[in-house]
């Protein structure tokens, strides 16, 4: 009204920047503007949001995918798709994926051929803000969206991306290139029968000697499908026993004892991993002599790795922690650091420290000014080595007793700033002084009670009032 623009919904939503109805860029607002006045309603055409907005950089291509997203997104805020699409988004995203034959006939993924078509649609997105984080990440996130959910929600904006590269519109019908024309089968009895080839087939079959589940999820096919076809092919397809013999049991047994690995047995004997291991916890003895044949074969192993030409890391941490001493006589013996006797030599180190406290003491005396009071941190740091004096003490006694000898306590401090104060304002008032001026110039608050005969005789007794 009045000509004062004002904001739209759909203009705040992630991903829109493309007015949907005008066909124009929007601007964007610094987020630290918004920030700073969020407690002000601020229309666009204020001189604050004019000096602080910009524009994003489109080619035509990104252009035209951008106005596509919002135009999704439009239809997402007004609630304009179809029941079945916002009750079960992750059927209507495989059924565009069927139609653009991103899946094979018993419902896998392409996913290969999936990526390929992520990456080709990530061109035309833009590059900065949300669609940079989008695009770094366009193998990952469309896979979650057509496998099962795992109950974690996911952006819309994700959901609306994915629907625009599947060829999705508003109106749920698959748009169509004129290139590839992709028509889903009218009838869903009536499927067309997907080649298979033959040579393929022989080869996983007869010279790989794959079973029929691998070869199935090489062929992208069913595992009845391969069965028949090669049966119709006449190869001989090995197949796993439907009961675990006692003999079969026994040179499980033996093979296991031999140290061969589960898979290996498994393979070697043509039963499934779970049946070994079944075979395997049912017996306690077998357990434990499989597990000691297991230890023996990886200790020689990391052994012979160890001692070889060149050494493995791994061996090392393996040996350390299983083997240790073993490895403990495999390297050369430590010298003994204890022989050679103290590295430092205390005594000479404790005269040092002494002289210097008793140094520091008199050079404290002998200070200008206002005393200050003789610590044993201050006589410490005069060191220059007081965390050293303060971890090894029990080695330096000369030093300790420096320490207790040369540094005073705060009433002895309080005594000499007296004294120094009563010299101090002795030339200016000639006699007695003020008790409250005495004790400020000597910069003292409260007064030990072992100086009180001190500040009384020089101080007058009028001072008290």
């Amino acid at each position: 009204m009045y000509g004062q623009p004002y904001w739209h919904r759909v203009h705040q939503l992630p991903g829109v920047w493309i007015c949907p109805t005008h066909n124009e860029p929007l601007s964007f607002v610094d987020t630290d503007t918004v920030q700073l006045k969020r407690h002000r309603l601020l229309l666009p055409d204020d001189a604050l949001v004019l000096s602080h907005t910009w524009r994003s950089k489109l080619s035509d291509f990104q252009f035209e995918t951008a106005l596509r997203i919002a135009r999704l997104s439009e239809c997402a805020l007004l609630g304009a798709f179809p029941a079945s699409v916002s009750a079960d988004w992750q059927s209507v995203h495989r059924d565009n994926a069927a139609h653009c034959m991103l899946t094979t006939s018993n419902g896998r993924i392409r996913v290969m051929d999936l990526v390929q078509c992520l990456e080709k649609y990530a061109i035309g997105l833009p590059s900065t803000n949300e669609y940079l984080i989008l695009r770094r990440r366009i193998n990952d996130w469309p896979l979650k969206l057509l496998r099962k959910p795992k109950g974690n929600a996911q952006h819309p904006l994700k959901h609306i991306i994915l629907l625009d590269c599947l060829r999705l519109d508003s109106s749920n019908s698959l748009r169509v290139d004129q290139e590839a024309v992709l028509t889903p089968p009218t009838n869903g009895h009536h499927k067309t029968r997907q080649a298979i080839d033959r040579g393929r087939l022989v080869q996983l079959i007869e010279v790989e000697k794959q079973s029929l589940s691998t070869v199935a999820r090489i062929l992208e096919l069913s595992v009845t499908t391969v069965a028949i076809e090669a049966a119709r092919a006449g190869l001989t397809v090995a197949t796993r026993p439907k009961r675990i013999t006692p003999a079969l049991r026994g040179v499980v047994r033996s093979s296991l004892l031999e140290g061969r690995t589960l898979h290996e047995a498994a393979s070697h004997h043509g039963i499934s991993l779970s049946s070994v291991y079944r075979i395997l916890r049912m017996d306690p003895e077998l357990e434990k002599a499989y597990k000691d044949k297991r230890f023996q074969i990886c200790r020689e192993g990391y052994r012979s790795g160890f001692v070889g030409r060149h050494s493995s890391p791994d061996a090392y941490a393996w040996l350390r922690r299983h083997d240790g001493q073993w490895l403990a006589n495999q390297q050369a013996p430590k010298a003994n650091l204890n022989a050679r006797g103290p590295s430092v030599n205390w005594a000479q180190r404790d005269k040092q420290f002494a002289q210097c406290i008793i140094e520091a003491e008199a050079a404290a005396h002998q200070a200008v000014g206002r005393p200050r009071r003789i610590s044993r941190s201050l006589l410490e740091r005069a060191t220059k080595m007081a965390e050293t004096i303060e971890r090894n003490l029990g080695s330096l006694p000369l030093t300790r007793s420096a320490l207790i000898a040369c540094s005073e306590t705060a009433p002895a401090c309080q005594r000499r700033r007296i004294v120094w104060a009563a010299s101090e304002l002795g030339n200016e008032f000639g006699g007695l002084l003020p008790r409250w001026l005495l004790l400020r110039q000597a910069g003292i608050r409260k007064l030990a009670v072992e100086n009180e005969e001190l500040v009384h005789s020089l101080t007058s007794s009028g001072a008290l009032l």
